[in-house]
């Protein structure tokens, strides 16, 4: 963050997240060989048992409507429980063969996806489990869905083929149409714009282009690898080693790959959560500044005399969705609210003018 010489000396930022709780930056994980969901620090230390005695728990994932409620599948059933363990309850059940599941807002309406290899289906459903509905029919056996936050577009899947479609299933385009991919994550950093997946028949991790240009092996030698995820505030891809029981890293390059995890029976579906207490990355000027939110985000800044303050938001794509500030503002310390009610889970950017000194950062909307 850059200091300003003329009025502003001083740029904080501050969490505020809706429920007013915190936690420590975590991975979950769950395991089809222990019947387990477990966690741990981003680290791999401090392993906790959440769920034991699951029926093969496949994928994991988490909706900011939910604080701290994680969704998996598992058997013919979609599952909830809370971080601790606690509520564990059954959201859709009678299912054929739920694999991977992801949250998207569809207009606003918080819609749940998984991908049902046997029914070679991709449904959509109310976070509740009401309200079902057939996305894409007439699959090759779909693994993994996730989506593009900037582009709104879905990804996922499937035998021998990755694909994508608009979030209504419209528009099917096959991105890669062999090998074998399944874990799959698009990366929503504007400057690197990447779609990421593990293939089980090449033992490794593969990168290409948004626009598919220059597919390229960047970590080799795994055993079969599936889910991957992405952590944006350190810069490095998490995936699940089915074959050796290992959760790993490395940087979006495939570059310092590290085990993180190691011990474990067949880890398969992947969840990053990010810490909201310490997920602030304020740098010197030219880096990186982030900003982790849900629901609303405050930015405090102190003035040490009149000054004209100007701060809009925009989204992704540079269009202006806000303008929070537009006028003259005494000395001292000012709170500007952001309310993301509405906003869907993707990457904004903030811009405080000062009396002509402009400070610029990103923030993740983390759904």
């Amino acid at each position: 963050m850059k200091n300003f010489t003329k009025t502003a000396l001083l740029i904080v930022l501050l969490i505020a997240f809706y429920s007013g709780e915190t936690q420590n930056s975590k991975i979950f994980w769950t395991d089809a060989q222990t019947g387990k969901i477990q966690s741990s620090n981003m680290d791999g230390t401090d392993v906790q048992d959440i769920v034991t005695g699951a029926t093969d728990p496949r994928f994991i994932s988490m909706n900011a409507e939910e604080k701290n409620t994680f969704y998996f599948t598992m058997d013919e059933k979609i599952m909830r429980v809370k971080e601790d363990g606690s509520n564990l309850e059954t959201v859709i059940t009678g299912l054929s063969y739920p694999m991977g599941i992801v949250f998207n807002d569809d207009d606003g309406i918080l819609k749940m996806y998984w991908a049902d290899v046997v029914d070679s289906t991709i449904y959509r459903a109310n976070k509740d489990g009401s309200n079902v509905e057939e996305v894409v029919t007439s699959l090759d056996q779909p693994y993994a869905v996730t989506f593009d936050m900037l582009a709104n577009k879905m990804y996922w899947t499937e035998q021998n083929a990755l694909k994508r479609a608009n979030q209504n299933g419209d528009s099917i385009e096959t991105v890669i149409g062999w090998g074998g991919p399944r874990g799959v994550a698009v990366n929503a950093l504007l400057g690197d714009r990447k779609i990421y997946w593990t293939d089980i028949e090449n033992h490794n991790i593969k990168r290409t282009d948004i626009d598919w240009m220059s597919p390229e092996e960047i970590v080799t030698g795994l055993d079969y690898p599936t889910d991957i995820k992405i952590d944006y505030f350190d810069e490095k891809l998490y995936w699940a080693g089915y074959g050796d029981g290992k959760i790993m890293k490395a940087n979006f390059d495939g570059t310092e790959v590290e085990e993180v995890v190691t011990g474990l029976g067949s880890p398969q579906g992947l969840f990053l959560l990010p810490d909201s207490t310490n997920g602030i990355r304020v740098e010197e000027a030219g880096k990186k500044t982030w900003k982790l939110y849900v629901k609303s985000t405050t930015l405090n800044y102190t003035l040490t005399g009149r000054s004209l303050v100007k701060l809009i938001v925009y989204d992704g794509r540079g269009i202006s969705l806000s303008e929070l500030v537009n006028g003259y503002q005494n000395p001292g310390e000012h709170q500007v609210k952001w309310d993301a009610n509405g906003y869907p889970t993707g990457i904004y950017f903030y811009r405080l003018q000062i009396d002509g000194q402009v400070a610029r950062g990103k923030m993740l909307n983390f759904n």
